[in-house]
C-alpha cells in the first residue's frame, strides 16, 4: 500500500509507455503548476502518443486520462464526477451546484449525481430481518445512508499505470470500502469494489454501485421480468408508457424523454449477470458485472441485481448494479468487478450493444 495522497498535493504520473517517474509539487509554493496543468493537459496528452496514461491530482479531484477516455473522482464526497471521452460528453449526470456545496456538516443527505458505491441490502425484509442499514444506535434505518458509506471521505491509497484506489472509513456496520478505478483501453474501464469486514462479527452484505442519469436519457435493461417495489397501477402505467422491448436481442429500453408523470418508483431485474446501459448524448455507457451472482438471494433480501430508481420530482435517476450477497468473516473481504464500455451510437438503438448475457 502506498502513502495516501495528502490534501493540497498535485501529483502527476506520465507513461509513454515507459515510466517517466513522477513530479510532486506543493500547492502553496507551486500554485502556478495547477494552472499550467489545467491549460496544457490536453496538449501534453496529444503529444505523448499511443499508450499514454496520465494521472493528475489537483484541487479536490483525481483525474485519470488515456488516449481517449478520462475519469475524474472527488474523494472528499466519494463521487466519480466524470467518465467519458476526453472532449465529452460526460456519461455521468452530475449536480454541479450541489457538488460545490460539498457534504453537509450535519450529515444531511445531498444528491451529487455521478458514480458512487453503497452497501446492500438497504432494508430488512420478512425473510432477512437481520439485514439492512442501521444508524449509530444500531437500529434498523433504511434512510438516510450511513454518511461514511455514502460520501466517505475517501483517501487515495494506491496508484498505478492507468488506475487509482480509494479507501473509505469504517462504517457503522464495521465494513470498509475500497474501490479501484482503471482505464483499460480507449473505450473500456474497470471498477473493483471491495468490502472489508473490520469488525469482530460476521457481516452479511454485498456491493452496490450507482451511476446517475437524467430525464433526457434512455436506459437499456437485460431480458427478464420487471419487478416494481411497492407496485401499484400508477407505477406500472408509468413504466409501461416508456418501455420498449427489442424483439431480436431482448434488451428492454426505458425512454425517459417520454416520462410525463412525477411518480417515483424503483424497478428490478433479477439477472444472473447484472448489466445495464445508459444512452446519452449519442453514446451508450454499458456496465456489466464480470461474474454470475445469485439473483434470487438478492431478491429475497428486498433488492435485485439490476435496478433503476426514478424520482422525477426530485430530479434523481439512478442506474444500479449489485454484487452478490455474501457472509463476510472478520478480517475477510469480498470484491465485485464491473466492466465499463463506451459505445458511440448516434441513436438509442440497442443494436449497438452487445448481446445481453
Amino acid at each position: 500500500m502506498q502513502t495516501p495522497t495528502k490534501p493540497g498535493t498535485i501529483l502527476e504520473i506520465a507513461h509513454d509507455p515507459k515510466p517517466m517517474g513522477y513530479r510532486q509539487m506543493n500547492k502553496r509554493t507551486r500554485g502556478w503548476g495547477l494552472l499550467a496543468t489545467a491549460l496544457l493537459g490536453q496538449a501534453v496528452l496529444a503529444a505523448c502518443g499511443a499508450g499514454t496514461h496520465r494521472m493528475l491530482y489537483w484541487r479536490n479531484d483525481v483525474q485519470m486520462v488515456n488516449d481517449r477516455l478520462t475519469m475524474r473522482y472527488d474523494p472528499a464526497i466519494d463521487r466519480l464526477t466524470y467518465f467519458g471521452p476526453i472532449y465529452g460528453p460526460n456519461l455521468l449526470h452530475i449536480e454541479p451546484d450541489t457538488i460545490a456545496m460539498r457534504a453537509d456538516p450535519e450529515g444531511e443527505y445531498r444528491f451529487f449525481g455521478g458514480g458512487y458505491s453503497w452497501i446492500s441490502p438497504q432494508r430488512a425484509t420478512q425473510t432477512t430481518p437481520e439485514l439492512g442499514w442501521r444508524n449509530a444506535e444500531n437500529e434498523l434505518q433504511d434512510w438516510p445512508p450511513d454518511p461514511s458509506i455514502d460520501r466517505g471521505p475517501m483517501l487515495i491509497t494506491g496508484r498505478a499505470v492507468g488506475s487509482f484506489t480509494a479507501t473509505g472509513p469504517v462504517g457503522l456496520a464495521g465494513l470498509q470500502e475500497r474501490v479501484t478505478h482503471a482505464l483499460v483501453s480507449d473505450d473500456e474501464a474497470r471498477l473493483d469494489h471491495e468490502l472489508i469486514n473490520r469488525s469482530q462479527e460476521t457481516v452479511a452484505a454485498g456491493t452496490w454501485y450507482n451511476t446517475a442519469f437524467s430525464h433526457q436519457d434512455v436506459i437499456a435493461l437485460p431480458p427478464g421480468v420487471i419487478r416494481i417495489a411497492e407496485e401499484n397501477e400508477a407505477k406500472r402505467a408509468m413504466i409501461d408508457s416508456i418501455l420498449w422491448i427489442d424483439p431480436l436481442s431482448g434488451w428492454q429500453t426505458l425512454d425517459f424523454r417520454r416520462l410525463r408523470t412525477n411518480q417515483d418508483a424503483k424497478i428490478y431485474i433479477d439477472a444472473s449477470i447484472p448489466e445495464i446501459a445508459i444512452w446519452r448524448d449519442r453514446m451508450w455507457f454499458h456496465r456489466k458485472v464480470s461474474a454470475a451472482i445469485d439473483a434470487e438471494a438478492l431478491a429475497n433480501a428486498g433488492e435485485g441485481s439490476v435496478a433503476v430508481y426514478i424520482n422525477k420530482g426530485l430530479g434523481i435517476f439512478e442506474a444500479e448494479l449489485y454484487g452478490p450477497l455474501a457472509t463476510i468473516l472478520p478480517g475477510h473481504s469480498i470484491k465485485t468487478t464491473e466492466e465499463w464500455r463506451v459505445i458511440r451510437n448516434e441513436r438509442s438503438s440497442v443494436g449497438a450493444l452487445p448481446e445481453p448475457q
